[in-house]
């Protein structure tokens, strides 16, 4: 009952950013896999990185501060880009590598692609509907499924599986 007396669009407004829901997902990574979500917000300081200076850049990183995986979150309209999507793409997929007789692991690379209006310059702080934020927060589970895989072959890492299972990490 409860439920059904929320107003998401009040919700949206005043608490659903881009940068809130980013933030909801650090929080939500370190309480359930003690891992950092770092989000990388001055460009300038991973220019080697960037894609598109639209896209935000995040880095996994474990309690000893190692780079774990790289997190694209591509969420605006640009041109070029396929309209219709909001799913999560793997990039490369993590296994181990073996290397003169060394384990070595190859760090994944995910991206959570969507398209959300530009509304304002400041991307960060762009309202987002509440079912947009579900969405988002759907997608990462797709993402850490994909980047927290452990295991010899990139081509069990993540939800490459059937479509059914794929939905039940998520």
């Amino acid at each position: 009952q409860m439920l059904q007396q929320i107003d998401e669009k009040q919700i949206s407004k005043r608490y659903l950013t881009v940068h809130n829901v980013i933030n909801g997902l650090t929080l939500l990574t370190k309480r359930l896999f003690n891992k950092d979500l770092i989000p990388i917000l001055d460009e300038s300081l991973v220019k080697e990185d960037m894609i598109h200076e639209s896209i935000l850049l995040s880095y996994l990183k474990d309690e000893n501060g190692e780079t774990k995986a790289k997190i694209f979150f591509d969420l605006f309209v640009r041109d070029g880009k396929y309209r219709d999507v909001f799913s999560q793409f793997t990039i490369r997929g993590s296994k181990t590598l073996n290397l003169q007789n060394q384990n070595f692991f190859q760090m994944p690379i995910s991206i959570i692609a969507a398209n959300f209006e530009v509304l304002d310059k400041d991307l960060l702080n762009m309202p987002l509907s509440f079912n947009d934020a579900k969405s988002i927060f759907h997608e990462f589970g797709h993402t850490l499924h994909s980047v927290l895989s452990k295991t010899d072959f990139q081509a069990l890492s993540g939800n490459r599986i059937p479509l059914d299972f794929a939905e039940f990490p998520s």
